[in-house]
């Protein structure tokens, strides 16, 4: 495991970003590597001949202060949702964002359960409900000029899933 970290000497000065104790971005990218070293780092497999080796570099960037995690590297076929850092908790009421290869609602409620929060992208069969089981209408809720923002406690499930 490679870690590297860098504070910075002061806090992100956003009224936005001030409400949460931290502000976690994570992600990864992947390298393709030459076939001769896929027993060292597992690629995805793909067209013959191709993706046989590959590592994946995982990160995560505390905003706020500036920390680094990472670069964690695994095999390249390793999920987003298995991030090494998945396991590591987050501090109460700050705010956790990551792109739809994170999403995974077991980990988003146990964050809000911990009093923290998570913005992503939801797959596109994602449900919406309110605590009393009625669905949302998106459309009818979302912001309509920039700058403008509207909170909303929901409950989510995939089309063909239990709420």
């Amino acid at each position: 495991m490679t870690s590297v970290v860098v504070t910075a000497d002061q806090q992100v000065p956003l009224e936005l970003l001030c409400r949460f104790e931290a502000v976690v971005l994570e992600d990864s990218s992947t390298i393709a590597l030459p076939d001769e070293l896929a027993t060292c780092w597992q690629g995805c497999g793909g067209a013959k001949d191709q993706g046989c080796a590959a590592v994946k570099l995982h990160a995560r960037w505390e905003l706020k202060g500036g920390q680094l995690q990472g670069p964690c590297l695994t095999h390249g076929r390793v999920s987003d949702r298995s991030s090494p850092f998945k396991e590591d908790p987050l501090p109460a009421a700050s705010l956790y964002s990551a792109d739809l290869g994170y999403v995974d609602w077991g980990s988003v409620a146990a964050r809000r359960a911990a009093g923290s929060y998570t913005l992503t992208r939801a797959p596109a069969r994602t449900l919406y409900w309110t605590a009393a089981g009625e669905s949302l209408d998106l459309n009818s809720l979302l912001p309509r000029r920039v700058g403008q923002t509207k909170e909303r406690m929901s409950f989510v499930s995939l089309i063909g899933t239990a709420m």
